[in-house]
């Protein structure tokens, strides 16, 4: 079953401050009502001198080959550093997780495509636990699998019952153990055509993956475009994600969960019961989509098309809503020391990102350029590691030093 327990929601504001100063002026202004702090920045935090930068060359690569299995990296979804340097790297093309030592050479291999201890069909995520313990979330299987420090299989949990049997996906482990997922509401041959943000709701899972989950927040899912067809059992309907449309984003750190909509750049803080403790906001417009913008993603949209599909393709193309403005933001997650890093909206994956930094109190100290092509999963005190993509779209393991 699932228990409400909370809604996200915002307090009006009573108290009015003003924090953090650059070139001797206020950047963010502070409300507070009953103990909730609405923070709005109007400007960086960060004085001259004092910005964060990326480095250039990455301190680690591993993969971009396509002949060597143990470095042709297939569909990445999920890398993670251990505390002595190795590195964990979960491959859903390979359907295997596999560890690299310290300087990039590959250890070992574990897993294969099955359905058995240990083994994967659709693995879409992975999360470093306690004492270096990997566990792994398989889409298709519906379960949480555990692997030892050294990728040795330890154990599994199903979630095909959790929350009264809807399709949960985790998303981040809170400091007590507890999971925070994502119930999906999900797509059926009889959803209505058209365009859709089906309602989602955020839970928080006992440590074991039990049936009962309280739901922490109720939002708005990413825009889709539903396609349906046919009739009887033979109806269908196919599912396309709108180009810059609106979504939700979500991530967990310690004991407090952060939630937003990049409809408007806002994120809330909540407790694990759902209640809030604070609104981080930056002031200000995103930017106009263009009709540049639009060019752009409609030819990387119909790029590999087969031209006898290519009319068929147009035509959704066509009747994709349009945004005036982009989202706010593209997603979120939060570091080691608590700063939350923002990824800004790009039009394309593959244009330069920035991401923009706030620190523990919801100030905005300013914003840092990531390497293009990069796409980050984890974020430690002093390294940025993720994926990045070679000229001949070759996936490679990447870190890269932060120098604060």
């Amino acid at each position: 079953m699932i228990r409400r327990s909370g809604v996200l929601f915002l307090l009006p504001a009573v108290l009015l401050a003003a924090c953090g100063e650059a070139a001797g002026h206020s950047t963010a202004t502070v409300t507070d009502s009953a103990g909730v702090q609405i923070v709005t920045s109007t400007a960086p935090a960060w004085a001259e001198g004092e910005t964060w930068t990326i480095d250039t060359a990455p301190e680690l690569d591993i993969g971009g080959s396509d002949t060597d299995p143990h470095y042709d990296l297939l569909d990445v979804s999920g890398v993670t550093r251990f505390h002595d340097g190795r590195i964990a790297v979960l491959s859903a093309g390979s359907s295997q997780l596999m560890i690299y030592d310290s300087a990039g050479a590959w250890m070992s291999s574990h897993g294969r495509a099955g359905e058995g201890p240990g083994e994967f069909r659709a693995p879409g995520k992975l999360f470093h636990l306690p004492g270096d313990t990997l566990g792994t979330f398989d889409y298709q299987l519906r379960r949480v699998s555990r692997f030892g420090p050294d990728g040795t299989f330890l154990s599994s949990l199903s979630t095909a019952q959790t929350a009264g049997g809807k399709f949960v996906v985790p998303n981040a482990r809170l400091d007590d153990g507890s999971w925070l997922a994502r119930a999906a509401s999900g797509f059926t041959p009889d959803s209505k055509p058209g365009a859709t943000r089906p309602l989602e709701l955020l839970v928080r899972l006992t440590p074991d993956l039990g049936p009962e989950a309280d739901t922490v927040a109720t939002v708005l899912g990413s825009e889709s475009w539903v396609v349906s067809g046919g009739s009887g059992k033979d109806r269908f309907a196919t599912i396309w994600g709108v180009p810059l449309g609106p979504s939700s984003a979500y991530t967990a750190h310690d004991s407090l969960i952060y939630v937003g909509d990049n409809v408007r750049y806002g994120i809330s803080v909540l407790r694990p019961d759902g209640s809030l403790v604070r609104s981080i906001r930056r002031a200000g417009e995103p930017p106009p989509v263009t009709d540049d913008m639009l060019a752009r993603v409609k030819a990387d949209f119909l790029e590999d098309v087969p031209p006898e599909q290519l009319a068929e393709q147009t035509a959704i193309w066509d009747n994709f809503p349009r945004h005036e403005r982009m989202p706010a933001y593209d997603d979120f997650t939060v570091d080691p020391d608590g700063n939350l890093w923002v990824m800004r909206a790009r039009v394309l994956r593959s244009d330069p990102a920035t991401a923009d930094i706030f620190d523990s109190s919801g100030r905005l100290l300013g914003a840092v350029a990531l390497p293009a092509n990069f796409t980050p999963f984890e974020i430690g005190s002093d390294y940025l590691l993720g994926i990045w993509r070679d000229e001949m779209d070759l996936q490679h393991v990447r870190m890269y030093s932060i120098r604060k």
